[in-house]
């Protein structure tokens, strides 16, 4: 994926950005959001750092919820789960999580599994007007 790409609104992969950057804002108002500044910094440099020269697409969060688990969706924003820093013993095991991570966004894996799950399921895909949270519950896996 290209540096600063960004789809076109009237493809499916926009849409699916489109809901990504919806759920975004309203991540960025959340309660559930962590917003202690070392912790954001660890992982922001973290995400830097595996992330490459992809740094100004990429967006952590620090997300309070008990899951052994990150996200990233399709726009860039990556979703740091407490549950993860908790039961994580060490920066290299989070490191490696986040790694996965950026790997999906580069491979553009939601994208994909989005199609892949259109062709099986056509009635499963997301229109504009289905909030990211909605499509992510009609995934396989």
């Amino acid at each position: 994926m290209a540096l600063g790409f960004r789809p076109g609104l009237a493809t499916d992969e926009g849409a699916l950005w489109m809901d990504a950057d919806r759920a975004e804002q309203e991540l960025k108002q959340s309660s559930k959001r962590v917003r202690d500044k070392a912790i954001n910094t660890l992982i922001s440099d973290m995400v830097c750092r595996m992330g490459e020269g992809y740094c100004p697409d990429l967006r952590p969060y620090v997300v309070r919820q008990p899951t052994f688990n990150a996200s990233c969706s399709p726009n860039g924003m990556i979703q740091v789960y407490t549950g993860l820093l908790l039961r994580c013993t060490s920066e290299s095991q989070v490191a490696a999580e986040i790694g996965h991570e950026i790997g999906h966004y580069l491979s553009r894996h939601s994208v994909l599994q989005a199609r892949n799950n259109r062709q099986w399921r056509p009635w499963a895909w997301p229109n504009p007007s289905m909030n990211c949270t909605a499509f992510c519950r009609t995934m396989p896996g």
